[in-house]
């Protein structure tokens, strides 16, 4: 990127979306471009899940084993990608909120940007309440909380619903394999979290194997993990001013 300035000038930046101008009343201008991933994942995320429930719904040529692995990545795919999708939204509002992209903040008043840019800095160290390397919904939560705006109502929708989003992503990422006789597995405690009425289970995973991984990771289970995840964002979006970075609705991302 080349620039250059006048002796004496003020450099004049405008932001557009994805891009940052900067120049002077007596140069030429100069553009900065940035990628927003969060869009790309959640996208990930659907798409993942709708191959899923493809071979659900018309099952496979391929032998049983071949389809189980298949199956079990597009569900595993979908979470993961899900997960990817939240921090990297919240990374890049407060990208955003730093660099100024008044396309995407502009519902938030001057006071609060500058106050936000001001607290974050890109150094976590530097705003109180926020552990060195934050979770993802202490991020949000600090979010809200910086910008002055209400916060999620604790083990309540769309919050709780996330929380237990991410904790699966946590148990896929930092797997422990365990002795179905053992007590206090997480194997029990999802399924006494989400038993067999919260999404449906696996169909190709029968009665008698682990309740997680093998029957819990399903299209359902990947479509209630996007659609939650999606809740969360608009209701994050909404409250504090900021442009959802993929689908306005779920017709535009569907998950079957």
């Amino acid at each position: 990127m080349a620039e250059t300035e006048s002796p004496g000038s003020e450099p004049t930046v405008v932001h557009l979306v994805g891009l940052s101008v900067t120049g002077t009343s007596t140069t030429s201008m100069s553009l900065r471009r940035r990628y927003h991933m969060s869009g790309q994942h959640f996208r990930s995320s659907a798409y993942f899940a709708r191959q899923s429930y493809q071979i659900e719904q018309s099952g496979s040529s391929l032998s049983a084993d071949d389809r189980d692995m298949q199956y079990m990545a597009y569900v595993t795919a979908s979470l993961l990608a899900n997960v990817a999708g939240l921090e990297a939204l919240i990374n890049e509002y407060f990208a955003d909120v730093v660099a100024t992209h008044l396309e995407n903040i502009k519902q938030l008043s001057d006071d609060t940007r500058e106050f936000l840019r001001s607290m974050w800095n890109w150094n976590f160290e530097k705003v109180g309440g926020i552990p060195t390397q934050p979770g993802v919904l202490a991020k949000y939560r600090k979010a809200l909380s910086l910008a002055n705006k209400a916060a999620f109502e604790e083990s309540k929708p769309p919050i709780e619903q996330v929380q237990q989003v991410i904790e699966i992503r946590d148990k896929l990422v930092h797997y422990q394999a365990q002795f179905d006789t053992d007590s206090g597995t997480i194997s029990q405690h999802f399924e006494t979290a989400f038993g067999a009425t919260t999404f449906p289970l696996n169909p190709f995973s029968p009665q008698g194997t682990f309740y997680f991984p093998q029957r819990m990771l399903s299209h359902g289970c990947a479509e209630w993990a996007f659609q939650s995840s999606d809740k969360f964002v608009d209701a994050f979006c909404q409250r504090i001013g900021y442009r959802k970075p993929y689908g306005e609705s779920p017709i535009d991302l569907p998950t079957r």
